[in-house]
């Protein structure tokens, strides 16, 4: 499908017109409500500027003078109402976040991602670490409430996991609010079973209505049938190059064989670390990839977003923070036409 068209940018509606002229020889024009006198009407139509000298502007002069936002800022609202506005069907979602190939960036998405949903909605939210060749997401996160017990415990004894209180041990937290299931590959002996998938699926949905899972690179890991069984959602995560569309070309035919063609025509794509120069190629290949994907996505080349980094949204540079957005506002989105 045809990469969606970019929100209209909003324009105030007119108010309403002044009170009639006063007539020959009639009394004065009645008063205004002050619903609608000149300074509400203004206010009520651009609302007060975020920062920056435009809220010094305003905050100087008291408000009788409002240069309003700028497009950046203007963009950020737009985008922050369409990732809030969206509920979540049901009881809950789930994302599976897959690499195209190996260090492309899917950990960096599925965190990227899963810190700007939980900095913009009031979801309770947690990344699953299903990837055992990585080290642990928690790793990776400004966390603030580290985790006290190793996921080993949990899949020993889903069952025992009756309270939030009691998943809470197994569970880190970070700045923004997202909760992380990290993993060891002391945890899972180096690598993830589909028992073990959906046993940690089975305990953590009575908690969290959103779950993003972070799948690792390679389609053919004995995971990775049971990560796409129980998800509603793909994010798939390429190189921006010829080799990386071709690479994501085949990963999804691999999951459409292995019969999740629903989850691969439906599946966001994201051209990770993309270059700030070759606009041509990367413009052919984002208009490719969207003729077999539902839509594909940019997130440019940013060194906080480095591979080992925290990823800390409140440092990435703007371009990066609007690209984690506008997928977060896809994926929002998307949540009515879950399978």
């Amino acid at each position: 499908m045809p990469p969606t068209q970019p929100l209209p940018e909003p324009h105030a509606e007119e108010g309403p017109s002044p009170a009639g002229a006063k007539r020959h020889g009639s009394a004065a024009s009645p008063k205004l409500s002050p619903d609608l006198s000149s300074d509400a009407l203004i206010h009520r139509e651009h609302p007060a500027p975020r920062g920056g000298w435009r809220r010094a502007v305003f905050t100087v002069t008291g408000g009788l003078i409002n240069p309003g936002d700028s497009k950046t800022e203007l963009r950020r609202r737009r985008l922050e109402a369409a990732i809030r506005k969206a509920s979540i069907p049901g009881y809950h979602h789930s994302i599976a976040v897959l690499g195209a190939q190996r260090n492309v960036g899917a950990t960096t998405t599925a965190l990227g991602l899963g810190a700007t949903l939980a900095t913009q909605r009031g979801d309770r939210i947690i990344a699953v670490d299903a990837d055992p060749g990585g080290a642990p997401l928690s790793t990776r996160l400004p966390v603030q409430t580290p985790a006290e017990r190793a996921l080993r415990d949990l899949l020993d004894d889903p069952e025992s996991v009756l309270r939030y209180s009691e998943i809470s041990h197994f569970i880190a937290q970070d700045a923004s609010g997202l909760d992380v299931l990290p993993s060891t590959p002391a945890d899972t002996n180096g690598e993830f079973l589909s028992d073990d998938y959906h046993r940690i699926v089975d305990a953590v949905q009575r908690f969290y209505s959103l779950l993003l899972v972070d799948g690792g690179s390679v389609i053919e890991r004995p995971a990775v049938p049971a990560i796409l069984e129980r998800s509603d959602q793909l994010v798939l995560v390429a190189h921006p190059s010829r080799e990386g569309a071709n690479r994501a070309a085949t990963a999804l035919e691999e999951i459409t064989e292995l019969g999740y063609g629903e989850l691969a025509s439906a599946a966001l794509l994201i051209l990770a670390r993309t270059p700030g120069g070759g606009r041509t190629e990367l413009d052919s290949l984002q208009e490719q990839l969207s003729q077999r994907c539902h839509q594909t996505f940019r997130v440019p080349r940013d060194a906080r977003l480095g591979p080992g980094n925290l990823i800390d949204l409140d440092r990435l540079r703007t371009r990066s923070l609007f690209g984690y957005m506008e997928l977060a506002a896809e994926v929002t989105a998307g949540f009515s036409d879950r399978r």
